[in-house]
């Protein structure tokens, strides 16, 4: 029987083609954990391992960073939503929580709420203090 700590590597193909890494660990109903702009899914690992009694937890990796593919010459926000959309279609993960200690929580919360109306989306903020965001609706 494998730890549910330990973590395990996979890949999704977006819908342009890019190849986008993730980690998966733990047991339960799958949880996202999104990543901001100047870090990688390794940034968030020890969150992942706390969850992972719990939740089966999958942490991609946003293009350009880690184990995905890179940003291209045409990318776009758009492009980060389809590869949420991949990952979550993939996996069937109904929580998604964007972990940012960033300024990019906007850009986290555009490619969210892109999918508020389809799963419960929830955003995690660290300015100081931790600020569960409310769902969005």
């Amino acid at each position: 029987m494998s730890d549910a700590r330990t973590a395990v590597t996979g890949s999704i193909t977006s819908k342009d083609g890019t190849t986008i890494g993730y980690r998966q660990l733990g047991d339960g109903p799958g949880v996202v954990l999104l990543h901001g702009i100047m870090e990688s899914a390794q940034s968030h690992m020890q969150l992942a391992e706390g969850l992972a009694d719990t939740f089966t937890v999958y942490l991609p990796d946003r293009r350009g960073r880690g184990l995905s593919g890179p940003q291209g010459s045409d990318y776009r926000l758009e492009k980060e939503v389809e590869d949420l959309d991949a990952l979550l279609t993939k996996t069937g993960a109904h929580y998604v929580f964007g972990v940012s200690p960033e300024t990019d929580s906007v850009a986290l919360g555009l490619i969210l709420c892109r999918f508020a109306h389809y799963f419960r989306v929830y955003g995690v903020q660290f300015d100081g203090a931790v600020r569960l965001l409310p769902q969005q609706r």
